[in-house]
């Protein structure tokens, strides 16, 4: 029979028609979804694929990882987290699969004689790397090229006045885990308070303890490389520019502890076989163990006035000049960071 009004396909309505393949099609589509999803989880059927829109892989490359660098050296200053950035190393080390050593001997000195720098350098590159070498001592040139480029010198520093006061108060009453807490005071100057010390002009406050230039400088023999003076024991300008100049081109990397997000961050960047995942590892109980057992016992913060007369007065101020240009280059860095995730 053949159907005389247009409208119509045999009695049935070309409108009922269109409804009726658009409910047709919905189910069919809804179909292939569910045999898609049921059928291979984690896999899309073809006709799936031709049809949804992936997102690109997300890259991750990091273009500030150090190349080709086999020992790091972290030439730790007193009194900035080094006991607990110690801590933190040897977990990465057990993480990350390297050797981790931080060698003591009685009586440690910062300063190095001729001799006990190249001992130093010869001993570091008779470990197998990855390796890394942990110690309080100025900053030790290896001043061979083929060497140098193979090593990667880091350091953590720290607000001056605040390491100041914990080294005052350490010196005093120690530490959680009994460390410190034998200068050989008065009990009258032993509970001396910070602000009392500078309000009697004592000589711990009027010339406080020099070690973060010094550290950050170098060692102190003409002879043993250019990077070595005498003038870098000294509190002035010199030493500075030196620690500054050491900063650009001897260091991979010079964190603040009061900045230790930031500074992790861009650890994990710049040598990721060792600091991989170390923003996690400072979440672990050996490492927060550590930095609680390292706090200083009795210290009582300084006064304003005491603060302004210790950052102005006295070599401190120094150490701030040192301190606001690592905080300036970390804030660089983690930026440069930041933008190639984008």
């Amino acid at each position: 029979m053949r159907c005389r009004n247009p409208l119509t396909v045999c009695g049935i309505r070309r409108k009922n028609i269109t409804y009726f393949i658009a409910i047709y099609g919905s189910i069919y589509l809804t179909y292939i979804f569910l045999i898609d999803f049921i059928s291979s989880p984690g896999q899309k059927s073809e006709f799936v694929s031709k049809r949804v829109h992936r997102s690109p892989p997300e890259t991750t490359k990091n273009s500030l990882a150090l190349p080709n660098i086999d020992y790091v050296v972290f030439n730790r200053v007193p009194k900035c987290g080094s006991m607990s950035m110690t801590q933190l190393a040897y977990d990465l080390g057990g993480k990350n699969g390297f050797k981790v050593e931080s060698p003591y001997e009685p009586g440690e000195k910062q300063t190095k004689s001729q001799e006990e720098q190249d001992a130093f350098r010869k001993y570091v590159f008779e470990q197998t790397p990855p390796y890394m070498y942990i110690r309080h001592q100025n900053y030790v040139d290896f001043w061979d090229p083929t060497q140098k480029k193979k090593v990667a010198y880091i350091n953590m520093i720290r607000d001056p006045i605040a390491r100041f006061e914990s080294f005052y108060y350490f010196s005093r009453f120690g530490n959680h885990l009994g460390g410190g807490g034998k200068a050989k005071l008065t009990e009258e100057r032993k509970k001396e308070t910070v602000d009392e010390c500078v309000a009697n002009r004592r000589q711990e406050c009027v010339k406080p303890w020099w070690q973060i230039v010094p550290y950050l400088c170098g060692q102190n023999n003409q002879k043993t490389s250019p990077n070595s003076d005498p003038r870098c024991q000294e509190r002035g300008q010199w030493a500075v520019d030196r620690a500054k100049y050491n900063i650009d081109h001897n260091y991979a990397f010079v964190g603040l502890l009061d900045e230790l997000e930031m500074s992790l961050k861009v650890l994990e960047a710049l040598l990721p076989a060792f600091y991989k995942n170390a923003s996690t590892v400072v979440k672990m109980e050996s490492f927060e163990k550590m930095r609680n057992g390292t706090l200083t016992t009795f210290k009582k913060p300084a006064g304003q006035k005491s603060r302004e007369f210790l950052r102005t007065q006295t070599s401190l101020k120094y150490e701030y000049e040192v301190y606001d240009y690592v905080l300036a280059k970390l804030k660089r860095t983690y930026s440069q960071l930041n933008n190639n995730r984008l």
